[in-house]
């Protein structure tokens, strides 16, 4: 009969298992995470009952917690530095949803234009939209959009980064 295995965890403290797996980028100041990553590039490592959890968190998040203390409910663990793989505390703050859209917007990171995956338009067209005359639920028709995309275009809602 075959052996049953149970998983190990490991008893070392978190901060030291935390430790053992970042890097620090001399150029930046980051540290960078070189252990699992997730699809979206975070580091993610088994938290442990010492930090109120059983389960794997992001990398970043658990740094906070070993460095800076408790994440308030409803609160995110930002990046000052834009490196999803970065777990110093020195590069993270504390922000709601809205905080983190607005960093995101004012560093230039959000998706606009032709970057926004449902996007039917591109910007070689936007300025032809802007100057056709016509109503706009005949403009939308030729080009495969509703009349609430002209209107967003032609009163600069969206698509305001095309001269």
């Amino acid at each position: 009969m075959g052996r049953t295995l149970i998983p190990h965890f490991n008893s070392r403290p978190a901060l030291d298992r935390f430790n053992d797996k970042w890097t620090r980028d001399e150029i930046t100041g980051c540290w960078v995470w070189r252990a699992q990553l997730d699809m979206g590039g975070y580091g993610s490592m088994w938290a442990g009952a010492e930090l109120g959890r059983k389960d794997k968190m992001q990398s970043h998040r658990v740094s906070w917690l070993l460095h800076r203390g408790p994440i308030p409910k409803n609160m995110l663990v930002c990046h000052r530095c834009d490196n999803r793989a970065c777990v110093n505390p020195d590069h993270l703050f504390l922000g709601t949803d809205a905080d983190n859209a607005t960093d995101m917007k004012n560093k230039g990171r959000s998706a606009k234009g032709e970057r926004v995956n449902t996007a039917k338009l591109t910007a070689d067209l936007i300025p032809k939209i802007r100057a056709d005359k016509r109503a706009y639920r005949t403009i939308g028709a030729a080009y495969g959009v509703g009349k609430s995309v002209i209107f967003s275009i032609k009163h600069g809602k969206s698509w305001g980064h095309v001269p």
